[in-house]
Formats: structure tokens, C-alpha cells, sequence
């Protein structure tokens, strides 16, 4: 089902009335997909709302891939004389068999347990490196004694 909101008429623009419609064709849907982009603006301000003439250049088909056609999902779920249902895979996907990613191998002995570093991440020892072999006092700020030491 698809919504369209639709400027009403006998009160303000501002007001807006609902209106539903279920599309019988893909035709009709993919219109009223357009348009629903349309009343959208126009919700807002004063855009005009174009009819049918929104899609009138070209097909609407040429929007719409092939495998969402309904002739396409009834060949995919034709069912055969053995009961199986045939999947229709594109012809890429037959040619290469092997798209399956190879088998996860554990592998042996203990996990890392630091992560690997990605490119031109700088590479460190893990230790942070020690600024100051000399303690600083937190009361005076002065270098060479700390707090439970300090004079002042």
C-alpha cells in the first residue's frame, strides 16, 4: 500500500488530507512512488503537485531491475516433475563455483592478546616512557622532593 498526502482543498494549505491507494500494476505503483515525492514538498511549501506527468519520459521499467518482475519470482518458484524448486542464479555466479569464502582453520596455541597495529600507527614498547627521573612536589611545584617531604 502506498500513502500519498495530498493538499486539501476547501481548507488552508497548511492542512493536509490522506488519501490511500493500492496499485493494481507496477506501472501504477512506481507513479505513485513519484508523485509521494512530490506531496512531500509540497507538505512544506507551496510546490506544485505534477500528475501523471512526473514519469512520462521513458519507461517506467527502466527503473526496476528484471528479477523483481512477476513473470521472473513465478519461473523461480515453478516447481519441476521432482518437486524442487529451480533457483535462477546469474550467469557469473554459475561460471565461478568457488564464491564461498575458505574454511575457518583455530588455530593453534594461545590467542594475542594485544591488537595489530594498523599502517602508519606509530609503534610503541607498551611502556609509557618516563618523563622525569626526579619527583615533583605537589604543594610547591618544585622538582627534587615530593609532598610528604616538602619544607614549605
Amino acid at each position: 500500500m502506498v500513502t500519498i498526502f495530498v493538499e486539501g482543498l476547501r481548507q488552508s494549505p497548511a492542512r493536509l488530507q490522506l488519501f490511500r491507494k493500492i496499485p493494481s500494476t507496477l506501472d501504477e505503483a512506481i507513479r505513485i512512488a513519484f508523485s509521494e515525492e512530490y506531496s512531500h514538498r509540497s507538505a512544506n511549501g507551496n510546490v506544485p503537485i505534477p500528475g501523471d506527468g512526473a514519469c512520462q519520459s521513458g519507461s517506467l521499467y527502466e527503473y526496476v531491475d528484471s528479477c523483481y518482475f512477476v513473470a521472473s519470482i513465478g519461473r523461480g518458484y515453478e516447481v519441476k516433475a521432482n518437486g524442487a524448486i529451480e533457483l535462477i542464479l546469474d550467469s557469473n555466479i554459475l561460471s565461478n563455483p568457488h564464491h564461498c569464502p575458505p574454511p575457518l582453520e583455530k588455530r593453534k596455541g594461545r590467542p594475542r592478546v594485544r591488537r595489530l597495529a594498523s599502517q602508519g600507527e606509530n609503534q610503541s614498547s607498551g611502556k609509557r616512557p618516563c618523563s622525569s627521573s626526579k619527583p615533583t612536589c605537589s604543594m610547591c611545584g618544585l622538582v627534587g622532593h615530593n609532598k610528604r617531604t616538602c619544607r614549605d
